[in-house]
């Protein structure tokens, strides 16, 4: 059980991750 709330947490921190970088990556191609 401690495993896999690791792993969902990671999951959570790598899609958030990618969430900024997506919303960044948007932004200086708008600019």
């Amino acid at each position: 059980t401690l495993e896999s709330a690791k792993n969902l947490m990671g999951d959570d921190s790598v899609v958030s991750y990618n969430k900024i970088s997506t919303e960044m990556d948007l932004k200086s191609i708008l600019k």
